[in-house]
């Protein structure tokens, strides 16, 4: 069971699952039907799921039962937000015959580059259209990157059966996520991928604020959420279309030095037990250092005047106008229209 982390590899390697994108001699591999399995890992803890538990394990059990391949692999970064122990219970509960078996990884992408990835992500979809310093703030409060103790509480219950890895490419296998993760699911390095490994790149400064603007249009047209989530397959659809039209000359999301100085504040002491205590080298704690020597003298701006001319401002006002109209009309049929392509 691939476990995520969110931003940590997931999209490419659900990608290249879902597409069959990859031969091997020796193995063949189950990979349920759907792009992902979030819903599995959503259904133990989700209010509103949590009656269609059964229904979702009993589905994917009878669909691996019944294939004669090698390997099962079930993917989904939604994981990360799980206790161990309702995996446990899932596992035992519904997939009885595998639970000795079974074998789980994390993926874990060094905190600095993991806070800008996630504010990237959740910017675009709306989730978040605050400072990145408040965004660093909210996921100290919740204690979302605390690594070190939830990969603990992944080993109390699952021992050596749990695998915590580094997102770190200079010690992944060939340097990539996809590659390293097929190496761990299949015991050995007998495959090849019929495509590219790399899928949903981050996006970019400009574009960011593109986003962030959009949201905010969007959030103030519907304060009570009743579209939240034809916004946020809106921002998701929108970033794939940017990303196969991308700028000339785009720009990094960076921290500036007194942010990343903060997160070392904040995140030292995970990083420096994570190292110590699972991966045995100072890769967590190089990576905290070099954020910080990689970092801005000045903040970035994601306003959108500072990106825009006021003439392409006015036109993303009316495309939004146009869009927001077809949105209400038929939100069901938006959001159906509006589902990711090859998924």
């Amino acid at each position: 069971i691939h476990l995520g982390d969110c931003k940590s590899g997931s999209t490419s390697i659900q990608t290249i699952l879902f597409r069959k994108a990859w031969t091997s001699q020796n193995h063949t591999i189950a990979y349920p039907e759907g792009f992902n399995h979030i819903k599995l890992a959503k259904s133990l803890y989700q209010r509103n799921t949590l009656s269609a538990q059964p229904k979702i394990y009993k589905k994917i059990r009878k669909s691996i039962l019944a294939s004669d391949a090698s390997t099962a692999i079930l993917s989904g970064e939604a994981f990360e937000y799980v206790d161990p122990q309702l995996v446990e219970y899932a596992i035992n509960t519904y997939l009885p015959e595998f639970k000795n078996s079974v074998r789980l990884i994390s993926y874990f992408r060094p905190h600095a580059a993991r806070l800008l990835a996630s504010y990237s992500e959740r910017v675009k979809k709306g989730g978040f259209i605050g400072s990145l310093e408040e965004f660093i703030d909210l996921f100290d409060q919740k204690k979302i990157l605390a690594y070190a103790p939830r990969i603990r509480r992944w080993k109390n219950i699952f021992g050596d059966r749990y695998e915590a890895r580094p997102m770190i490419p200079s010690v992944l296998k060939s340097n990539d996520v996809v590659h390293d993760f097929f190496s761990f699911a299949l015991g050995d390095d007998d495959f090849e991928f019929t495509e590219t490994t790399r899928h949903n790149e981050s996006v970019s400064l400009q574009d960011l604020s593109v986003f962030r603007y959009i949201h905010q249009k969007l959030s103030d047209l519907d304060p009570q959420k009743v579209l939240i989530d034809q916004r946020k397959r809106f921002g998701s659809h929108l970033s794939m279309i940017m990303a196969d039209i991308p700028l000339q000359n785009p720009l990094k999301l960076q921290l500036h030095k007194s942010l990343a100085q903060k997160v070392i504040d904040i995140y030292s002491d995970d990083a420096k037990k994570i190292d110590e205590k699972y991966f045995h080298a100072p890769l967590m704690q190089s990576a905290l250092e070099s954020a910080f020597d990689k970092a801005l003298e000045a903040p970035q701006s994601l306003n959108i005047q500072d990106h825009c001319s006021l003439e392409t401002i006015r036109m993303i006002d009316c495309w939004l106008e146009l869009n927001y109209r077809m949105l209400t009309t038929d939100p069901k049929l938006f959001y159906m229209l509006t589902e990711k392509p090859g998924r």
